[in-house]
């Protein structure tokens, strides 16, 4: 599965367009899989948030988090709560 697939999967089950989507790359103390221009041209042009992070590292850990709190509590207080994680 990669990054396409994973987002066409969210917009065909979810259908909203109140739906916000996180991209969180995982591992990322580990070698890059996929090349970092292409996840942030792809999350740029479809207007995903993303973050990388690694747990064992404790990179963006708490970020993420904030994030998600962020998301939520912004879809909230429009009166628009969907997230496809």
């Amino acid at each position: 599965s990669n990054i396409f697939e994973w987002y066409n999967n969210c917009k065909s089950d979810i259908e909203n367009e109140n739906s916000k989507y996180l991209l969180v790359g995982n591992k990322c103390d580990k070698i890059r899989i996929v090349p970092e221009n292409i996840i942030k041209t792809f999350c740029e042009r479809n207007k995903i948030n993303y973050i990388e992070t690694s747990a064992t590292q404790k990179i963006n850990v708490i970020e993420l988090f904030t994030m998600i709190d962020n998301i939520i509590v912004n879809s909230i207080k429009k009166k628009k709560c969907c997230i496809c994680m």
